[in-house]
């Protein structure tokens, strides 16, 4: 485990391959059954890069690929602003939840109407994908809102 530092000082656990609890990269057989995976949860999102262990939907969202975030609320409280989903625009980061739990982050990617249309995120091992709001795992929960990454002095 290594640690990054939020704009406050407050260090955050994530890893990085091949250290526990980011043990190896996948393999091809891995890679291959992660796509049907992806393809089985959700036939319309698009793979925009192939299946890794090297980041989580977290790491992807918040610190541009950077690692496996188990536990982000740090990065979230530090280096965000909590945002209704109303108030939603391209670059913001949607948390889903399920129950109290953050389950997952995706990056908006294109907006509609004032509506969000396209995310991109990383399910799990899975690959980084394009997807709608509601087109991720079930296990993910719901949209509940929107982080804007704070402007820095």
């Amino acid at each position: 485990m290594t640690d990054v530092k939020t704009t406050q000082g407050r260090t955050v656990s994530h890893c990085h391959v091949p250290n526990a609890p980011c043990t190896r990269e996948l393999n091809e057989a891995e890679i291959a059954e992660a796509r049907e995976i992806a393809a089985e949860i959700n036939q319309y999102a698009n793979e925009i890069s192939p299946p890794t262990a090297e980041f989580n939907c977290h790491g992807f969202a918040v610190a541009d690929s950077h690692g496996w975030f188990n536990h982000p609320r740090r990065i979230f409280e530090d280096d965000f602003d909590r945002m209704p989903l109303e108030s939603a625009r391209r670059n913001d980061i949607v948390v889903y939840m399920n129950g109290d739990t953050v389950m997952h982050s995706a990056r908006i990617t294109q907006m509609e109407d004032g509506q969000i249309h396209r995310l991109r995120s990383k399910w799990g091992n899975l690959a980084v994908l394009s997807h709608s709001l509601k087109g991720v795992p079930e296990v993910y929960g719901s949209p509940a809102h929107i982080l804007r990454r704070r402007e820095v002095d």
